[in-house]
This record gives C-alpha cells, sequence and structure tokens, in this order.
C-alpha cells in the first residue's frame, strides 16, 4: 500500500472495478454464502437531475443518501437497483437556452418550433451525460444500463395514454380558467411555480358612484387600479352591517361608464381596505371564484404582452401595465374619483425564475380535475400505505392536498412534450371546428395576407384549410372552443385521421405538458420500460428519497398518479432530506457568491471526504450548514482509516484465518463485543434512515475503538507475542475488525474502503460491494 492515501490514483480506478464487475445491475448480482439465492427486491429510483446543467450540492446529497441506502441494501443481501436517469426539465431548461439566445443578441421568437425544438435539444444531447459522469466521481452505484430519459419515446407514450386515461375518465379538459401567467416568458405557470414576495405599494381609494342616487357611493380599496377596467361587480361580506342595504344595487364603473352590480361572498375580507372590493374575474383568482359563483361577466383589459387589451378602451388600449395605472390614476383624480392613496405592504406573486409580477389572467388551458386524485394519495397516507418517515411533513402533505385546486397542466413552451390533442378543420367534418375558426381575424398577419387570392383562400372567400393550419403551427393563439381528439400515436410527420370524418386536416395542440405531469409519472413509467419483468418485481419501489422544497412539485402527484395509471403506490416510504445552506445557514445561491461547485469538493479532498461531510451531520427536518472545514476533518478521518489498514494489512500477510480457532483475551471479547452492538446500531439507524447517527457511529468506532484501542492491543502481541496462538489470535482479531469496519463504512466511503478490501489478503469477494453486512 502506497505511505499516503490518493484518492485521485485511486477513484477512477475502483469505479472501473466496479463498473466492469457488472454488479451495479441486479442481475449480476452473486448469491450469498453457501449458495443462498436472493430474493428480495428493493428499488430507488433517482430523482433524475435536470439535463441542461452539471450537478449541485443539492445533488451531491441526494446522490450520497440514495448510495448509502442501495449500498446498504446489496451488502444485505437484497436485489438492489438503483435506476438513474435525466429530467428534459421544460421550462427550466428552455429558459436556460433563452438566457444562451440572449447573449446572442437573438430570441426565441426569431426561431419557428421545429428549429427552436432541434436546436435545444441539441444542446440538451451536449450536457445530458455531464450529471452522470459527475455522478460516477460521487461514486453513485447506478444501474446504468437501465438509465432513462423524460423525452425517450416509450416513455413518451405512456405519458399519452396516462394523459388519454384522464380524459376518458373526465378527468382531465380545457377551459377557460385563471392562470398565473409569466409576461417575460410568455407561459403559464402552476400555483407552485409563483414565489411570493413583500413589497412596499399603494392602496387607492375609490368611490364607485351608486346608480341612481345623487351624490351617494361605495368607496372601494385596490392595489391595482389598472384592473378596475375590467371589473363586473363589487363585492361585500355578507356578514358586513355597513353593507347590508347596499347588496344588489347597481354602482357605475369609473372611467367605463358602465352599471355593474355590489354582490355579497364570503370571500371578501371584512378588515381588507373599506370592506368593499372590486371584482375582476379576468385578473385575480379569489375574483374569478367570485365570479363563478355569481354568474359575472369575464372582461380581460391586460393581454398575454404585457399590455392593455382593446376591452380597457380606446384611452388606455396598447399601453403597458406601468405605464395604464399611471394614467388611470391620473385620470380618477382629475375626474374626482380618487379620494386617498396610502403607502401598503403586501405580499405580490412573481416567477420562480426571472422574478416578474406574474399576472393573473383568463386562459383557455388543460387542467386535471384533482381532487379525485388527491382523495386517493390522502387516504394511502392515512392507512400507511405510503409513509412519510418525518410527521413534519406528513401534516404538511395532508393540509396542501386538502386545499388543493386543479392542475394546470398546459406550458406555451416549445421545449418538452407536446400535448397529444389534435383538431380537425376539415370543412365537412361534423366537429363544425372549421366553422368556429374561419372568421379569426387573426389568421390573417397583415394587409397581404387579408385578400381574396388563392394562396390563402378557397371558395367565397374563405380561407383555405391549408392556410389555417400553417398559421396555426406558426403559432397562432386560438380562444374558440373546439372539438378535440386524442391520438397517442400521431406526430407532425404522421398525423393521425380524425375519427369523426378519417380526414387528415388536422393540427395538434401547441402546448407542452408541465414538467411535473410527466415526471410525476416517473416510478412506473421507468419500470414499465426498461427490462421485461421489472415492474413486477420492483414496483412499489421501497423508498423516495429527494428534498423537502419539490413535496408538492414531485412527490405529493407521483402518489397520485402513481395510483390512478398503476393501481398502486409509487414507493413505500417517503424520506425528505434538508436543504444545503452556507456555514452562516444562509440559502445558497449565485447571486449571493456562495455556491459550492461539488466537484471541486472532490478534486481537492476525495469523493469520500464530501459525502461523509455531507452525511455526518445530516438529522432529518433540518438544513444543513456546509463548510468546506467539515470535509477537510473527514479526509483526515480517510487517511486515519488508510494508516490503520496499512498497518493492519502489513501484519496480515502471514495469516491464514481458514480453521484456525482463536483463544480470546479480555480484551479481544470486549472490541468484538463493541463491533456487535455498533453493527446493530448502524443497522437499526439505516434501517430509520438516521444516516448521520449511523456515520458517526461507523467513524467513532472506527477511530476511537479500532485505531486507539484494538490497533494498540494487539500492535504488542504481533511484535511481541507470548505465544504463536495469542499471535494468531491477535491477527485473527486485527482482520476480523478491519473487514467488518471496512463493511460498515462502505455506504459512506465506498472508494477508500475497496481499495482497502482489494488489498487484504485473501479477501474473498470480487469486490467489496457485494461482501456480506454484519449483522451483529
Amino acid at each position: 500500500m502506497e505511505a499516503q492515501y490518493d484518492p485521485k490514483k485511486v477513484e477512477d480506478k475502483i469505479y472501473r472495478l466496479w463498473e466492469e464487475s457488472g454488479f451495479f445491475n441486479p442481475d449480476n448480482l452473486p448469491d450469498l454464502k453457501d449458495g443462498q439465492k436472493r430474493t428480495k427486491p428493493y428499488c430507488i429510483i433517482m430523482p433524475p437531475p435536470n439535463a441542461n446543467e452539471a450537478l449541485h450540492l443539492g445533488h451531491a446529497l441526494m446522490a450520497t443518501l440514495e448510495d448509502i441506502l442501495i449500498r446498504y441494501r446489496r451488502l444485505r443481501g437484497d436485489i438492489a437497483l438503483w435506476l438513474p436517469g435525466a429530467d428534459h426539465a421544460g421550462f427550466e431548461t428552455q429558459v436556460v437556452f433563452e438566457r444562451k439566445l440572449e447573449k446572442q443578441g437573438k430570441s426565441r421568437f426569431q426561431f419557428d418550433r421545429e428549429t427552436l425544438y432541434k436546436m435545444i435539444w441539441d444542446y440538451v444531447e451536449e450536457n445530458k451525460n455531464v450529471a452522470q459522469d459527475q455522478l460516477k466521481r460521487l461514486g453513485a452505484s447506478c444501474d446504468w444500463s437501465r438509465s432513462k430519459f423524460t423525452l425517450d419515446p416509450d416513455i413518451v407514450k405512456i405519458v399519452y395514454q396516462t394523459f388519454k386515461k384522464l380524459y376518458d375518465d373526465g378527468l382531465v379538459y380545457r377551459g377557460p380558467r385563471i392562470i398565473n401567467w409569466c409576461p417575460k416568458h410568455q407561459t403559464g405557470l402552476s400555483d407552485l411555480e409563483v414565489k411570493y414576495k413583500d413589497r412596499e405599494d399603494k392602496l387607492w381609494y375609490i368611490k364607485y358612484p351608486l346608480v341612481g342616487e345623487l351624490d351617494k357611493f361605495i368607496e372601494v380599496a385596490t392595489t391595482r387600479p389598472e384592473t378596475m377596467l375590467g371589473d363586473s361587480a363589487v363585492a361585500v361580506n355578507p356578514e358586513d352591517e355597513r353593507y347590508k342595504n347596499l347588496v344588489g344595487k347597481k354602482v357605475l364603473l369609473p372611467l367605463m361608464n358602465r352599471e355593474i352590480t355590489i354582490v355579497a361572498d364570503e370571500a371578501v375580507e371584512l378588515k381588507f381596505g373599506t370592506g368593499a372590493v372590486k371584482v375582476t374575474p379576468a385578473h385575480d383568482a379569489t375574483d374569478f371564484d367570485i365570479g363563478q359563483r355569481h354568474s359575472l361577466e369575464t372582461i380581460s383589459v391586460i393581454g398575454q404582452d404585457d399590455k392593455m387589451t382593446a376591452a380597457a378602451g380606446a384611452d388606455y388600449a396598447g399601453l403597458k401595465v406601468a405605464e395604464a395605472r399611471k394614467k388611470i390614476v391620473e385620470d380618477l383624480q382629475s375626474q374626482g374619483f380618487l379620494i386617498k392613496e396610502e403607502p401598503y405592504r403586501h405580499s405580490v406573486g412573481v416567477c420562480y425564475k426571472c422574478g416578474r409580477v406574474i399576472e393573473p389572467m383568463v386562459s383557455e388551458q388543460w387542467f386535471v380535475k384533482i381532487k379525485p386524485l388527491a382523495e386517493r394519495a390522502i387516504e394511502a397516507v392515512n392507512k400507511g400505505e405510503v409513509k412519510f418517515i418525518s410527521a413534519k411533513y406528513e401534516k404538511i402533505f395532508q393540509h396542501w392536498m386538502g386545499n388543493i385546486r386543479d392542475w394546470n397542466i398546459s406550458r406555451q413552451i416549445v421545449w418538452g412534450i407536446r400535448i397529444p390533442v389534435w383538431y380537425c378543420i376539415d370543412k365537412n367534418c361534423p366537429s363544425e371546428n372549421y366553422k368556429k375558426i374561419k372568421d379569426n381575424p387573426a389568421l390573417f398577419k397583415d394587409k397581404e395576407d387579408d385578400c381574396f387570392g388563392t394562396v390563402h383562400h378557397g371558395e367565397e372567400g374563405e380561407p383555405s384549410v391549408e392556410h389555417i393550419i400553417r398559421r396555426l403551427n406558426e403559432g397562432l393563439t386560438i380562444n374558440e372552443s373546439l372539438k378535440p381528439f386524442i391520438s397517442v400515436s400521431g406526430s407532425l410527420s404522421n398525423k393521425p385521421t380524425c375519427p369523426d370524418c378519417n380526414s387528415n386536416n388536422v393540427f395538434q395542440e401547441k402546448d407542452t405538458f408541465d414538467t411535473w405531469f410527466s415526471s410525476g409519472q416517473w416510478p412506473f413509467a421507468t419500470l414499465q420500460t426498461t427490462k421485461a419483468g421489472d415492474f413486477a418485481k420492483f414496483y412499489p419501489t421501497a423508498v423516495m428519497e429527494t428534498g423537502w422544497d419539490i413535496l408538492f412539485f414531485w412527490v405529493a402527484r407521483m402518489i397520485m398518479m402513481g395510483f390512478y395509471a398503476a393501481g398502486k403506490e409509487p414507493f413505500k416510504q417517503v424520506y425528505l432530506h434538508g436543504l444545503i445552506r452556507d456555514k452562516d445557514k444562509q440559502k445558497m445561491s449565485k447571486s449571493k457568491g456562495n455556491t459550492v461547485n461539488p466537484l471541486a469538493v472532490v478534486d481537492e479532498n476525495g469523493a469520500d471526504a464530501l459525502r461523509m461531510a455531507l452525511v455526518f451531520n445530516a438529522a432529518s427536518d433540518s438544513d444543513l450548514p456546509f463548510s468546506e472545514d467539515k470535509v477537510i476533518a473527514q479526509k483526515r478521518f480517510a487517511n486515519k482509516i488508510w494508516n490503520a489498514a496499512r498497518f493492519s494489512i502489513s501484519n496480515l500477510e502471514d495469516f491464514d484465518p481458514q480453521g484456525f480457532e482463536p483463544k480470546f483475551t479480555a480484551a479481544d471479547e470486549e472490541i468484538l463485543k463493541e463491533l456487535d452492538a455498533t453493527a446493530k446500531k448502524i443497522t437499526k439507524d439505516l434501517d430509520n434512515f438516521d444516516f448521520h447517527e449511523a456515520a458517526q457511529s461507523a467513524y467513532h468506532f472506527f477511530w476511537h475503538s479500532f485505531c486507539d484501542k484494538c490497533i494498540e492491543d494487539v500492535k504488542k502481541r504481533i511484535k511481541e507475542p507470548a505465544s504463536e496462538e495469542d499471535k494468531k489470535t491477535a491477527q485473527f482479531v486485527l482482520n476480523k475488525i478491519l473487514l467488518e469496519s471496512l463493511k460498515l463504512l462502505h455506504p459512506f466511503m465506498p472508494f477508500i474502503t475497496e481499495e482497502i478490501y482489494q488489498q487484504i489478503p485473501r479477501h474473498t469477494k470480487k469486490a467489496l460491494m457485494v461482501e456480506e453486512w454484519p449483522m451483529g
């Protein structure tokens, strides 16, 4: 053995040994002692890293914890499968690529859909293997032969089949509902993708004159005067004594000279402003619900381009929202409607990627009726079919699921899985989609289009089907409610035929699925598309291990989709690890300059030191402060292991434990008893996901019991033996404690323990990773 441990010389070599052994693949795992077969399947599905970026410390923690579990279960004799993959990360990846284009002075809107998709695909292909290579550097013992990508055709097919099943069961619908619109990225976002930030604003108090009652008005408070142009009502709480006599009366909407009604609704907060609020169903989620309950008109006055629409009136149409707000306040004041304005601090929704203020607006989107799916997921957790390791996160899960809203699964982006909905616009189709769309003025981009030539128009001046399809494929947005049909096998190059008329004059829905819709199917989709028999053997999987921050984004949706599409829970247990903070417990971010590249840490200190540092204080239910001092401490521990092993092996070259009957001293019996107790504790801790407890037990036993006590004792007995039998007994103890300690440490520090194992005289297995766990 080298005088000092050098991870750079060891880690690549050892990982090649593991890959060449084939033991990452559960089909190749050797039998247990006495020819006993492995019978218990154990599977972890890796949360697939985004295909567009390198790993960060959070990924390193995830990989470490899951590798600990899989190596532990492999040593325990299970048929252990850790299935890796990569996520196309639709919106995330497109945002990254758009930033790349911006640096080149370009925009995604300069490219047609197919060209942009191909550009992003090439970009992802260049980067997809980066994360895989980095996971290998960390020691991840995944079965790479089963690796999946969320855009693999067989995965996409399953996603399509699930969507069709939801549609056929009446659990998917397309309709006008309030969504979260990001003006910068030009796409809708789910409620989970909206962050809330406190900011200083103003609260404006406005007179809404009562119709037919001279000089009488109701005072309304709002933080968004620009949306008042689309008001459909004024609302008050039915318990508010101040306004009971006004409910049902009409007021005149300032600036628009339109009569609207005063309604009573429990959603109104008695203590907000004056207790009377404007209701704009098209631009506020609460107002939309009020509008539905009271059958109010929905008037969209802000467009997707963040400008006022024609419905806002001639004085404001075309203005940007900020410009319109300023002009509206000025006009209210000049016309005597503005009572006062005052400072107001409130929480504002912003896009989680770009920070732009979210614009709630009504749009035709695809939604999942989520309550039936949520009810089954809640029942599963209540019955213990899915068990959260932390009661804290179970409570949070239950609360969120009990208040869940329908899930918007449409994204107005190019990158991702295109929704498999098609529309027939053949003139003779019973769907009559052609009649609904043919008069849409947006079909004609400019004056040159608006002519009766043969290129764009057919008979009697009507637009040709070919022209409509071309415009729709160019990205034209339509709001007409067209009759759809679902095709799980159709594509732009292989158009499906309409089930109503057998025509192929069809076009595909331009929206893509929310990434979480497809990744919510990841556990069953992967196991149904890897090797024959995998789904039957490994589903439900053993545990889902991931960060607590995607409990709702991903974990909850996997539970719902697993029961719905696969008939079973996707995993038996859920372990949510904390987020990594800097040494001052601050969130890591590029803007703060406190991020850490895990591979740079590995280059400096070795993968084992990083792994042990990450897990050593990884108590559940809490975030993890990280500092490189902790890594350096574990690097010293790795050197301690190396030196102890070097001494031990140098004193075992002439020793063969086979057939030898040792006669233990009191010290021998004490250290063996302590080894047994430590093995039992680590086993219990790992079974209970107490990673830090297990790591600390392995650390303290090796350093303080093996090195400080055992080695010092046997050193004398080997150099100056009382008898040959006592020397061999000392060697027996040294050999056993070293070997069993390596097994206990292996899940945490696989590289150094495997390298040492390979140098132990007469080791019995091809690799330490398939040795047998000290059962205690």
